[in-house]
């Protein structure tokens, strides 16, 4: 019991999830623009050639019909895509503030473990193993809730946050490489894209 509760102790007081009190030091923008959003987390030092992972989260489309039927709430994947070896990650999750969000792992590749901080509609996620896992495939479900205005138009932008609400660094590694730290990460940002 104490092995599974130790990392997620740990990804808490990252985060700064817990009681809901705490204070982010990130800052999240509100917007309803994809490419204002998008601009959250640019890698300036990132470029497609060090790529050795690649994450994206899901964008979708969605009509005011289909979110009136799941209460506003679409549900997106994050994937890795591209996977020289790991045993152990840690990485984020942003949203605009007109959002709320869940996220579990049920049915994923990986069993990530997260904690979602709804005062600053932030996630942070935490993945570990033994044994260098090579897989692609799913990281997360993540479950975002529109606001109830949302309207045909709006796009809301799921951004990848390459460093925790208390500014620690995402992590991907595989014992002896620190794939974040060469940034040689990459990511595609999700959208959700209500229409007619």
């Amino acid at each position: 019991m104490k092995r599974k509760l130790l990392p997620l102790l740990l990804l808490l007081a990252l985060t700064g999830c817990g009681s809901g009190n705490e204070e982010s030091s990130t800052p999240v923008e509100d917007s309803t623009s994809s490419a204002a959003s998008q601009d959250l987390v640019e890698n300036e030092d990132y470029t497609p050639a060090d790529e050795k992972i690649h994450v994206t989260i899901e964008s979708k489309e969605v009509t005011l019909d289909e979110l009136k039927n799941t209460n506003n709430k679409v549900a997106l994947v994050v994937s890795i895509d591209k996977n020289p070896g790991i045993t152990n990650t840690q990485w984020g999750i942003k949203l605009d503030k007109s959002c709320s969000m869940e996220a579990d792992s049920s049915g994923c590749y990986f069993a990530t473990v997260s904690a979602v901080n709804d005062e600053t509609h932030f996630l942070w996620t935490a993945w570990a193993s033994t044994q260098l896992n090579t897989s692609t495939g799913s990281l997360l479900n993540v479950y975002v809730k529109l606001p109830m205005d949302a309207a045909p138009g709006s796009t809301y932008t799921v951004a990848y946050a390459d460093s925790s609400a208390t500014g620690a660094s995402h992590q991907w590694t595989d014992g002896t490489n620190d794939w974040a730290a060469a940034d040689a990460v990459g990511w595609t940002n999700g959208t959700i894209t209500v229409i007619e």
